[in-house]
């Protein structure tokens, strides 16, 4: 018995939950799932930075205005539990970040990506006559490889960037300088 509460603990660890409800999950799978130009096998996806248009959320799903990640070599394997694909999730996530720390405390710094990407109903199109249901993917706008001085500036203008981006019709790229 104690094991088992032991191990259900995961489940109340506030900084999953935080990862899990600020749209870090989400970004990793976008960058790791979507995006077909960066190459993630072997590889920790470490978000940076990401910002969200807040007015539009589709069927669970964010709308992001950028993804801003960091690769890191996978030094470290979790141990995962063939029967639990949940707690595998908590498992990857933890140690990702143990590797991840471990790598930064010894000065690596990896690539960084800046990637944009917007909620697309793949049904937009169809005839107004045809009861299509919607499906909502994420499509890829663009991916920058970016470097430290691009991210900081990105950081310290976040507000007024985000603001630009979700009222302006211009690039995002253009608005982030990139």
């Amino acid at each position: 018995m104690l094991i088992r509460e032991k191990e259900d603990c995961w489940r109340s660890n506030p900084s999953y939950i935080c990862y899990i409800e600020s749209g870090e999950s989400a970004a990793v799978y976008i960058v790791r799932d979507v995006v077909q130009s960066i190459d993630t096998k072997g590889k920790w996806i470490d978000v940076l930075s990401l910002s969200t248009n807040r007015k539009r959320r589709v069927m669970g799903r964010r709308n992001f205005n950028w993804i801003i990640v960091e690769l890191f070599p996978r030094n470290l394997q979790p141990l995962y539990d063939e029967c639990d694909t949940d707690y595998n999730k908590y498992l990857t996530w933890e140690t990702a970040h143990k590797d991840i720390r471990n790598q930064r405390r010894v000065g690596y710094h990896g690539e960084k990506y800046l990637v944009l990407c917007d909620l697309y109903n793949k049904n937009h199109n169809m005839n107004i006559m045809d009861t299509v249901e919607e499906k909502w993917e994420y499509r890829i706008q663009a991916v920058k490889r970016i470097n430290s001085k691009q991210v900081k500036y990105i950081e310290r203008n976040f507000c007024d960037l985000e603001n630009k981006i979700n009222q302006s019709r211009k690039s995002a790229l253009e608005i982030l300088r990139c």
